[in-house]
């Protein structure tokens, strides 16, 4: 699972135009929640249009080239994220833990618990220096995008939607292995 959706951010941001243009639209949440999921093939049209078009904004494409490198890390460990099936924190616990910067009970957020693959990840993190460094750019583009969200999404619930893509399993059971949530 997951195989088509590699180079797919890479492709997407080769072909979109240059994020740093400044007054650009604002940044679509319901796509960017689309593409966070990435295409389950080439014929996947709907995510795809998604991901283009997102892309256009700097912290999405930033997210979402470090989602795709940390999905790739994951996929070859045989950990697929399509395959995990999170538990759904609340919307309030998330905005604790991002916005109000509460690092305390909020073991919640780590919504994969399969002890299996949080014991994979851990050992990868410890044993291999790139893959460490991989989650942390993904885990720190993860929270802030998620901290923008909350200012700017049309409701903050979409937090929640937002980590059921594979993106936000994989952020997740990351940030549960490195120890992100206590």
């Amino acid at each position: 699972g997951g195989g088509a959706a590699a180079g797919a951010a890479a492709a997407a941001a080769a072909a979109a135009p240059d994020p740093a243009a400044a007054g650009g639209p604002r940044l679509d949440w319901n796509k960017l929640v689309t593409a966070a999921n990435f295409p389950e093939s080439e014929e996947d049209s709907e995510t795809l249009d998604a991901l283009y078009s997102v892309l256009t904004d700097a912290e999405a494409a930033a997210l979402l080239q470090s989602a795709e490198d940390a999905l790739t890390e994951l996929a070859e460990a045989g950990l697929y994220m399509e395959d995990m099936q999170p538990h759904h924190a609340p919307t309030e616990l998330w905005r604790s833990y991002i916005v109000e910067g509460k690092r305390r009970d909020v073991m919640d957020l780590g919504g994969v618990r399969d002890p299996d693959a949080i014991e994979d990840v851990t050992e990868a993190l410890r044993s291999k220096p790139d893959f460490s460094a991989t989650t942390e750019r993904f885990l720190d583009r993860y929270e802030t995008v998620v901290e923008r969200l909350f200012a700017e999404a049309p409701t903050p619930t979409m937090v929640v939607e937002l980590a059921d893509t594979r993106s936000g399993r994989a952020y997740m059971l990351l940030a549960r292995a490195s120890g992100r949530f206590g």
